[in-house]
């Protein structure tokens, strides 16, 4: 566990932003199921263009999707 000086967070005016993302073997794997038929594509509600990577995001966090992907 990272420990962190709450005192120069705060009077630094620093901000802390948490990221998450998985390793690239589980994109490939995950790829791999989808073009095989093993996973149903009909969970994926939502398709944008790279481009339009924004919206996408913006249509994951509004709750109005099951899975949102972006594709290139």
């Amino acid at each position: 566990m990272t420990t962190l000086d709450a005192n120069r967070i705060h009077y630094g005016e620093i901000m802390v932003v948490g990221s998450f993302s998985y390793h690239p073997v589980y994109h490939a794997r995950a790829l791999d199921l989808l073009r095989r038929n093993i996973i149903p594509t009909d969970l994926v509600t939502h398709t944008f263009p790279l481009e339009q990577t924004e919206q996408a995001f913006a249509m994951a966090d509004g709750g109005d999707a099951l899975k949102v992907m972006v594709a290139t």
